[in-house]
């Protein structure tokens, strides 16, 4: 219904053990949170957000101080806006992630894309158009952010 407002919220886990058969031991932990956001507007058009955040731990050793002193812990920060309208098929978002693996270094993205749907009258051929900003910082050396500058792509996707 035009003017509705709908929203979603979730959470899950993943976890992988070792030694079925010796002492087992966790070895993997995946979590993930998120909240979207929908509107609808007038027209079949909709706006829409999204935020999102994870944590991957990877430990072979089978201990979390170990993980965190040796990068095997990555943190993700993500948040989507976009403006679609189904009617004519063009999308609109833009994003923003960061992301964190400890003791090792950080890293952000932010950028925009647009995307047409059925493109050139084709059923399931998209084309998009995306721009973007990417910086890293690694712990080792300098300990500063480093400008990895601009990215874009331009593209088509065909959907089976």
């Amino acid at each position: 219904k035009d003017g509705s407002l709908g929203w979603t919220a979730g959470a899950n886990a993943r976890m992988h053990i070792d030694g079925v058969l010796a002492t087992p031991k966790l070895t993997h932990v995946h979590l993930n949170g998120y909240i979207t956001v929908k509107k609808k507007l007038d027209g079949d058009r909709t706006i829409s957000s999204g935020f999102f955040i994870s944590r991957n731990v990877d430990m072979p050793t089978g201990r979390f101080d170990d993980a965190m002193k040796n990068g095997g812990v990555l943190d993700r920060f993500h948040h989507e806006l976009s403006y679609t309208n189904e009617k004519n098929g063009l999308k609109f978002s833009t994003q923003n992630t960061y992301m964190k693996k400890h003791n090792v270094g950080e890293s952000f993205f932010s950028g925009v894309q647009v995307s047409k749907k059925d493109a050139f009258g084709v059923k399931n051929l998209e084309m998009f158009a995306n721009a973007g900003f990417r910086a890293d910082k690694t712990y080792a050396g300098t300990n500063s952010w480093d400008n990895n500058g601009g990215q874009a792509t331009v593209g088509i996707k065909f959907k089976w």
